[in-house]
């Protein structure tokens, strides 16, 4: 459950659609073209050669890299919601998103939210001013004013 599932990537001059087909039967986790019916997925070939197994979302992102490819698993009316479904796109469709792996997870970064303080009149609270002890023994603090 902990350990990324692992698939070879032996493929000489095949179409997109094959190597598709292919890596969704080797990891068992559906995979699907979006649009369907984009010709590319028929007539581009590709090549993807690798000596050892590799983990998945490694060689899902060897593939979209090679062949300009983008992966999504958010697209909307597109999966059926009992069974994942990942879906490769055309590059053009949305940004690349930031990506980490570990181990079968991937997480991607979609959004930040950037906000920033700053306070120039924060008082000091009492116990780190020394107040409680010099209030007890009746003594006030000094205190400066600019220009006397």
């Amino acid at each position: 459950m902990t350990q990324p599932t692992l698939v070879w990537l032996n493929f000489r001059d095949e179409s997109l659609c094959d190597v598709v087909r292919t890596l969704s039967q080797r990891s068992g986790m559906k995979i699907a073209h979006f649009p369907e019916n984009l010709p590319r997925w028929k007539t581009e070939r590709v090549s993807l050669q690798e000596s050892q197994p590799l983990p998945f979302w490694t060689a899902i992102d060897r593939l979209c890299a090679e062949a300009s490819l983008q992966s999504d698993l958010e697209l909307h009316g597109f999966a059926n919601r009992t069974e994942p479904t990942l879906a490769v796109t055309d590059r053009m469709a949305r940004p690349i998103q930031p990506v980490c792996d570990h181990g079968p997870f991937r997480v991607g970064l979609v959004g930040l939210e950037y906000q920033r303080h700053v306070g120039f009149a924060i008082a000091p609270t009492r116990h780190a001013a020394g107040w409680d002890n010099a209030q007890s023994r009746g003594r006030t603090r000094r205190r400066c004013y600019p220009g006397r």
